[in-house]
Protein backbone atom coordinates (compact mmCIF):
# COMPACT_ATOMS: atom_id res chain seq x y z
CA UNK A 1 0.00 0.00 0.00
CA UNK A 2 1.11 3.72 -0.64
CA UNK A 3 0.17 6.40 0.74
CA UNK A 4 1.17 10.14 0.37
CA UNK A 5 3.28 9.82 3.30
CA UNK A 6 4.03 6.20 3.57
CA UNK A 7 4.58 3.14 1.85
CA UNK A 8 4.22 -0.86 3.18
CA UNK A 9 6.21 -3.33 1.64
CA UNK A 10 6.55 -7.11 2.26
CA UNK A 11 9.52 -9.01 0.74
CA UNK A 12 8.60 -12.24 -1.06
CA UNK A 13 10.53 -15.48 0.30
CA UNK A 14 12.10 -15.94 -3.35
CA UNK A 15 14.85 -12.93 -2.08
CA UNK A 16 16.44 -15.51 -0.09
CA UNK A 17 17.88 -14.80 3.08
CA UNK A 18 18.43 -11.54 4.21
CA UNK A 19 19.78 -9.55 6.57
CA UNK A 20 16.24 -7.77 7.60
CA UNK A 21 14.82 -11.39 7.74
CA UNK A 22 13.90 -11.74 11.48
CA UNK A 23 11.80 -8.56 12.11
CA UNK A 24 10.56 -5.72 10.90
CA UNK A 25 12.25 -2.31 10.09
CA UNK A 26 10.57 0.84 9.78
CA UNK A 27 12.36 4.21 9.00
CA UNK A 28 10.63 7.44 9.33
CA UNK A 29 11.58 10.71 8.42
CA UNK A 30 10.35 13.94 10.52
CA UNK A 31 9.38 16.93 9.78
CA UNK A 32 12.66 18.84 10.58
CA UNK A 33 13.99 16.53 7.94
CA UNK A 34 15.73 14.02 10.42
CA UNK A 35 15.41 10.62 9.78
CA UNK A 36 14.98 7.89 12.42
CA UNK A 37 15.08 3.64 12.63
CA UNK A 38 12.69 1.51 14.19
CA UNK A 39 14.12 -2.08 14.35
CA UNK A 40 11.61 -4.76 15.72
CA UNK A 41 12.10 -8.27 15.85
CA UNK A 42 10.66 -11.21 17.33
CA UNK A 43 11.29 -10.56 21.45
CA UNK A 44 12.68 -6.59 21.20
CA UNK A 45 11.90 -3.53 19.62
CA UNK A 46 14.78 -0.40 19.42
CA UNK A 47 14.31 2.93 18.44
CA UNK A 48 17.63 4.44 16.53
CA UNK A 49 18.45 8.30 16.43
CA UNK A 50 21.73 8.84 15.96
CA UNK A 51 23.45 9.63 12.83
CA UNK A 52 25.46 6.10 12.34
CA UNK A 53 22.97 3.34 13.19
CA UNK A 54 20.21 4.73 11.11
CA UNK A 55 22.92 4.71 7.95
CA UNK A 56 23.05 1.40 9.34
CA UNK A 57 19.56 0.28 9.50
CA UNK A 58 19.03 2.63 5.48
CA UNK A 59 22.12 0.46 4.29
CA UNK A 60 20.78 -2.65 5.22
CA UNK A 61 17.17 -1.45 3.53
CA UNK A 62 19.00 -0.24 0.10
CA UNK A 63 20.71 -3.81 -0.20
CA UNK A 64 17.36 -5.55 -0.03
CA UNK A 65 15.35 -3.31 -2.68
CA UNK A 66 18.14 -3.63 -4.83
CA UNK A 67 17.39 -7.58 -4.54
CA UNK A 68 14.30 -6.66 -5.35
CA UNK A 69 14.43 -4.00 -8.26
CA UNK A 70 10.38 -4.22 -9.78
CA UNK A 71 9.51 -4.05 -5.88
CA UNK A 72 7.94 -7.04 -3.71
CA UNK A 73 5.38 -8.96 -5.23
CA UNK A 74 2.73 -9.82 -2.39
CA UNK A 75 -0.95 -11.95 -3.05
CA UNK A 76 -3.16 -10.69 -0.50
CA UNK A 77 -6.44 -11.94 -0.57
CA UNK A 78 -9.38 -9.02 -0.81
CA UNK A 79 -10.87 -9.49 2.16
CA UNK A 80 -7.35 -9.30 4.37
CA UNK A 81 -6.59 -6.48 2.34
CA UNK A 82 -9.50 -4.53 3.12
CA UNK A 83 -9.20 -5.38 6.88
CA UNK A 84 -5.43 -4.10 6.79
CA UNK A 85 -6.15 -0.65 5.24
CA UNK A 86 -9.49 0.21 7.33
CA UNK A 87 -6.98 -0.49 10.49
CA UNK A 88 -4.36 1.82 8.94
CA UNK A 89 -7.47 4.60 8.65
CA UNK A 90 -8.64 3.98 12.42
Amino acid sequence: MDAPDSKVQVMPFSVGAHYLMGGALTLLTLPNGSTVAYEEGIEVGHLYEDRDPVKKWRRHYEVLRAKTPHGPVVVVPAAAWDVFVNSLKA
